[in-house]
């Protein structure tokens, strides 16, 4: 019987062991798949270079962008989720469109004028005015994301 003890013991510490290698990997893991979020604790940090618009055009005044990835993973992170916007066609009307959209949702739920804003868009020019108007708002943390 003192023997199977052992064997037991021994088995437990060997699972305890590798257990906290793949917990201790985990992270690392997943900071190689995306670069860290660039708002993760309400600091302002650089943008990613590959979330940056290469056209001046496009870039806004606050300069807070994100890649695709990067907003999903803000979208997917636990705690207050942030307001997602994807500016339509039709210039100006989708344009005034997307920002009645988040000014909705932000007044509605209540929400504090930090609340996270992502603007998705396919035009980026459009996207990077929403994003301009928003913050003329007030909307302090709106993210212009970048999709390849």
């Amino acid at each position: 019987m003192n023997r199977f003890a052992e064997h037991l013991a021994g088995a437990a510490v060997l699972c305890l062991a590798c257990w906290s290698n793949a917990q201790a990997q985990e992270p690392a893991a997943a900071t190689q798949a995306v670069r860290p979020l660039p708002d993760q604790r309400a600091e302002r940090a650089p943008a990613d270079p590959d979330a940056v618009p290469a056209s001046p055009d496009h870039r806004t005044r606050a300069g807070l962008y994100v890649t695709e990835a990067q907003a999903r993973a803000m979208q997917a992170a636990p705690g207050r989720q942030p307001i997602a916007v994807r500016v339509g066609c039709c210039g100006v009307p989708g344009m005034d469109a997307a920002v009645h959209r988040v000014r909705d949702a932000q007044i509605a739920e209540g929400l504090p004028l930090t609340v996270p804003v992502l603007v998705f868009g396919d035009d980026m020019w459009h996207a990077a005015q929403v994003v301009d108007r928003l913050t003329d708002l007030g909307l302090a943390r709106v993210f212009l994301v970048r999709v390849p």
